[in-house]
């Protein structure tokens, strides 16, 4: 669990200065075996459907050797440990997730695969030509398991460094 500041700071050094921030009710950093922040997710309660929560954002932090970590941090926030965080952050039951994605590509690389694209149009912020909603499930999945089938998919390495 992240507090305000942490988020904010984490926030406005990894994530895309051009995406406007939002107040997350639950700040999540996405941690590795040893304690090393690996990305970021935050959530808020969906203000239209009662038994979904709001991605208002995930990134993971940078430089990295794996091109796909932040599917990774997609799989962690839709986890059932992430799922219960939410039921005890909202005071409510969450089913599902669902975020906004602004892009230049009719389809976002980082969610295709693990989110269901409900709805393209086009982008209501300057710089992007199209507004993405996607949604998906949560809680079909536990935080092993999403690392197995992040590993087993997306997990190879660019390159070779010391750790």
């Amino acid at each position: 669990m992240l507090k305000p500041g942490q988020f904010n700071a984490l926030r406005s050094r990894y994530l895309n200065p051009r995406i406007a921030p939002g107040a997350a009710n639950l700040a999540v950093a996405v941690k590795d075996g040893v304690g090393r922040i690996l990305g970021v997710f935050a959530l808020a309660p969906s203000s239209y459907t009662p038994d979904e929560a709001y991605l208002l954002s995930d990134f993971a932090v940078a430089p990295t050797d794996y091109p796909r970590l932040s599917k990774l941090i997609v799989l962690a926030a839709t986890s059932t440990e992430a799922q219960l965080l939410c039921q005890r952050a909202f005071s409510r039951r969450i089913r599902a997730v669902s975020t906004t994605a602004f892009s230049n590509n009719p389809v976002s690389m980082k969610y295709r695969g693990l989110l269901w694209l409900t709805k393209r149009g086009p982008s209501n912020e300057d710089g992007w030509k199209f507004q993405l909603q996607y949604q998906g499930a949560m809680g079909e999945h536990s935080l092993a398991e999403a690392l197995e089938r992040w590993a087993k998919r997306w997990g190879a390495r660019t390159t070779q460094t010391e750790v």
